[in-house]
């Protein structure tokens, strides 16, 4: 399912006009705080990588990892906790302000 949807979005982007992107990685409260935060990155980034393996031009795009620090389920729960482990895409109002410097 996951390449699968990743097939999609990526045929979505592709017909999009030139956008600021961000791919955010996020984790559940399990586990000690910096593995969580090295966990979202590594998902935002091999999102990206996917993305990018299906020739969608990137480089308005970034990739972030949150860790557990933007919850949106209770994590006290089995169910909560897969809810928090996701990967989201948001569009950034300006291409300039919010892309890391690439200097």
């Amino acid at each position: 399912m996951g390449q699968e949807l990743l097939d999609v979005i990526a045929k979505l982007l592709k017909t999009c006009q030139v956008m600021a992107l961000e791919i955010s990685g996020h984790t559940d409260s399990q586990g000690r705080e910096e593995m969580n935060q090295s966990l979202s990155q590594s998902r935002a980034t091999a999102v990206l990588q996917e993305i990018q393996r299906r020739r969608v031009s990137t480089s308005n795009f970034v990739a972030r990892g949150y860790g557990e620090s933007q919850p949106i389920s209770k994590n006290h729960t089995q169910e909560g906790r897969e809810t928090n482990r996701r990967i989201e895409f948001r569009l950034l109002n300006t291409l300039k302000s919010s892309l890391p410097n690439k200097s």
